[in-house]
């Protein structure tokens, strides 16, 4: 075996300790009070060595979060490609992943992690609008396909609709940034369960007064 190929095992072993040292961290002290030296020590690498491959705790988030966020994509790509038939319910079920998604994590991750992706790069757009990075145009290829089936009027802008489910759906990922009582770490769990049945029937209400007007009833017989 090669020097070069030696030398990047290596690599890989350092970078795959350091995200399970900080997963570990993470889940039993939280993002905020886990510290990147205690990162360093639990994964038995030096702090330069951490900082070289990750020079912000929010980096070693997005990356942790990088599998789940495939995973959430490809479940989206499954639910557009096996639409045949009822686009409302297609948008709610995209919609429910999403949310579902962020439910399950820490709200104080999302605002800290937001707030060092602004710091460092201004044009950054928040993390919560990387979790579908191409949301808008697979809404879009969505109705596309609800035009081409029939489903939704051929006068429909479909990008413009597409644009309008996104920014409601956004919203909806802001509440859940900025209010702890929706998130996992809620305590209350008949007040967070309720609370966030409450954001789904929001967007729900929305999405379908946005949509219904221009989709067409089912053929009879």
């Amino acid at each position: 075996m090669s020097k070069t190929s030696l030398r990047e095992r290596k690599k890989l072993k350092a970078r795959a300790d350091i995200l399970s040292a900080a997963a570990e961290l993470f889940e039993r002290h939280g993002y905020t009070d886990a510290r990147m030296r205690d990162i360093a020590q639990r994964a038995e690498v030096s702090y330069q060595t951490l900082y070289n491959y990750f020079p912000t705790k929010a980096r070693i988030a997005e990356a942790l979060l990088g599998e789940e966020i495939a995973a959430l994509s490809a479940q989206i790509g499954k639910a557009i490609e096996a639409y045949e038939a009822d686009l409302l319910g297609v948008l709610h079920h995209i919609n429910q992943l999403r949310l579902d998604f962020f439910w399950r994590q820490d709200p104080a991750l999302w605002r800290q992690l937001t707030i060092d992706i602004m710091q460092r790069d201004s044009d950054a757009e928040a993390l919560y609008q990387r979790v579908d990075s191409a949301a808008h145009e697979r809404l879009a290829a969505l109705l596309h396909k609800g035009q081409r089936l029939g489903e939704l009027h051929a006068s429909v802008d479909a990008s413009v609709m597409a644009h309008a489910i996104y920014a409601l759906s956004e919203y909806a990922m802001v509440v859940t940034c900025i209010d702890d009582s929706t998130g996992a770490e809620s305590s209350d769990g008949a007040t967070l369960a309720a609370k966030q049945r409450g954001l789904s029937e929001s967007l729900a209400a929305q999405v379908s007064l946005l949509v219904q007007p221009y989709v067409r009833p089912p053929a009879v017989g």
